[in-house]
């Protein structure tokens, strides 16, 4: 994911956030609850893929152990992150924006399950192989589909706030 999508994403997740609207008593705890959630979340998946494309950019430059571990400490953190966003509690209106932002999330876990496993396996710079580039290259899959549905969930979101 490149720092213009990660962007994009902050920003339509942030749309999403402040458009959501308060309406009824009983829902407004809840969406205030969720409002903010969606803010700290997309915040912390902005940080997080900033991070992560600049751990990974130092790690394509030039292979050191210190840069392989900053990179799998990175991709940690932007599970996390996508992580902390899957497990909002959505109101009923929003369930299917969130059913998306869990699909995210679980493509994130088996992205960075992937690099965690491929990059633990990489001792010095002769082990970057072919073989290992079209492994990352797989593995970046689910980041782009990540991603996808993330925008999915946040477009679906704004879809919904248009109608009320």
């Amino acid at each position: 994911m490149n720092m213009r999508a990660a962007v994009r994403v902050c920003v339509f997740l942030l749309v999403l956030a402040l458009g959501l609207p308060l309406t009824g008593c009983g829902e407004a705890q809840k969406m205030r609850e969720y409002n903010q959630g969606i803010l700290t979340a997309g915040t912390a998946i902005n940080e997080a893929t900033m991070h992560f494309n600049d751990a990974f950019e130092a790690f394509k430059r030039e292979y050191s152990a210190e840069h392989r571990d900053a990179l799998i400490q990175a991709a940690g953190e932007l599970n996390d992150a996508y992580q902390l966003l899957g497990s909002l509690e959505a109101p009923e209106k929003y369930s299917q924006v969130q059913d998306c932002y869990r699909e995210s999330a679980d493509l994130i876990k088996k992205a960075v399950e992937g690099y965690q496993e491929q990059l633990g396996s990489i001792v010095s710079a002769s082990d970057i192989t072919e073989d290992f580039v079209w492994e990352m290259q797989d593995i970046d899959d689910y980041l782009s589909q990540a991603r996808e549905k993330l925008m999915e969930g946040s477009e679906l979101g704004q879809a919904i706030n248009e109608e009320n």
